[in-house]
């Protein structure tokens, strides 16, 4: 039983061959593409598995705007299955510890400006990495106020390529991200890098309101190594989506050569897993639920026909 990407590059068949290597007694698969246009169509189709009779279901796939501090659609819907009986395992994911976050922390003389120096400096634009020519960078950052809610808070992103002076690159507060903006506690932006030689990545953050300092969090995705967060909080990068739910088996990755079998890869994410939020949005009064995923591993390298 499956759940993977249905885009032309055959992770569907090699996890089925995988699957029928480790119990060949298996005679009946099913499958349902994890990307089914939204989180909701793959919520959809996780409860389609389960009416069909699946009992144990495999997925590597994540739709990485999810939210960070709540369960979404996907969680909930393996949460579901999981009640139902199906033991349900998924990728951890491979971004590392490549996170930060942090309460907001007000430049002195800008409280709107977010400074990241933990030290006593001053420093509003961080840097990210250098992005060779043809690479991308995705960010997406969150803050703790729950999905779909009015919220009190607002951030605007922007992406430089200088440590000071000049224009964005990319600029973003919620309304160009999502089109839920008054709801959805989220700025999504890409870079991608179309010039002919590599470039330096800066971000900077500010607040809307300077009455409130929310908790923010800001995942990166490079398509390329060689990310180099210039005040790094090494932070959990697990989820979202299925692999941040209750009910998921979730996997580490481990080099299939590794003789224990007991190494996580370096690339392979790390929690543990803050939930400020229930599922249905109600701040958790005694703070954060921290779940900690991975549960265990599982190997990678292994060749397929």
């Amino acid at each position: 039983v499956g759940m993977s990407d249905s885009n032309g590059t055959g992770g569907g068949r090699a996890m089925g061959q995988l699957r029928y290597d480790t119990a060949p007694g298996v005679t009946n698969m099913l499958f349902a593409t994890g990307f089914a246009g939204s989180a909701s169509g793959k919520a959809d189709n996780i409860r389609k598995l389960v009416d069909a009779g699946a009992r144990v279901i495999t997925d590597d796939t994540a739709f990485i705007d999810q939210p960070f501090f709540q369960d979404g659609v996907v969680e909930q819907a393996v949460d579901a299955a999981r009640d139902r009986g199906v033991a349900y395992f998924a990728a951890g994911g491979n971004s590392a510890r490549e996170a930060w976050e942090e309460d907001f922390r007000p430049t002195s003389g800008q409280a709107l400006v977010e400074n990241f120096d933990q030290n006593g400096g001053v420093d509003t634009r961080q840097f990210l990495g250098n992005v060779p020519s043809g690479s991308a960078m995705t960010i997406i950052t969150q803050w703790d106020e729950a999905w779909n809610s009015s919220l009190a808070n607002g951030l605007t992103m922007r992406l430089y390529t200088a440590p000071a002076g000049g224009s964005p690159v990319v600029a973003c507060g919620g309304a160009c991200t999502n089109s839920n903006a008054a709801t959805i506690p989220e700025v999504f932006l890409e870079y991608r890098n179309q010039t002919v030689s590599s470039q330096p990545l800066y971000m900077e953050l500010s607040r809307a309101n300077a009455s409130t300092a929310p908790h923010i969090k800001a995942v990166f995705y490079p398509s390329f190594n060689g990310l180099a967060v210039e005040h790094p909080t090494n932070t959990s990068t697990v989820g979202p989506d299925a692999s941040a739910a209750a009910g998921a088996i979730t996997l580490a990755a481990v080099d299939q050569a590794d003789p224990g079998l007991d190494t996580a890869e370096s690339f392979s994410s790390r929690g543990p897993l803050p939930r400020y939020f229930t599922a249905a949005g109600t701040r958790r009064a005694r703070g954060p639920h921290l779940r900690r995923q991975p549960d265990t591993r599982a190997p990678d390298g292994r060749p397929t026909p």
